[in-house]
């Protein structure tokens, strides 16, 4: 019976070993959590005081390509401005001397209608009488 009770013990003191191992491995763990969590603030700090930085940094990147950006459109809108007086200028000339020419087409046209109409009066006196 003796040996029986000193089974049972030691099965008993191998299953609290057992235990005892697996709360010593929690125990561990949560000390490793435990330092991780103390050193999030400054972690957090730090990223933060990074990530400003970077703000900051992205956002003078960002104003000086929008300004350079503003200054190339400026400029091609005014070069795009003089090119279209340019244009408008050449089509009015253009168009003027499309007018004179027509003008005198019509002029031409008139005098020949003119003509053609004086010639038929002419005919229909002279044939009339």
């Amino acid at each position: 019976m003796d040996l029986s009770n000193a089974e049972k013990t030691l099965s008993e003191l191998e299953e609290n070993s057992k235990k005892i191992s697996e709360i010593t491995k929690s125990i561990e763990k949560f000390k490793k959590i435990s330092q991780e969590l103390s050193s999030l603030p400054d972690d957090i700090e730090k990223n933060n005081s990074a990530t400003g930085l970077r703000i900051v940094d992205e956002s003078e990147k960002l104003k000086k390509l929008i300004d350079k950006s503003s200054k190339e459109l400026t400029s091609i809108f005014n070069e795009a401005q003089n090119n279209n007086r340019d244009e408008i200028h050449e089509l009015r000339t253009k168009l003027e001397k499309i007018e004179t020419n027509i003008n005198k087409q019509f002029s031409s046209v008139k005098r020949n209608n003119i003509v053609i109409i004086v010639v038929a009066l002419i005919i229909i006196v002279v044939f009339n009488l």
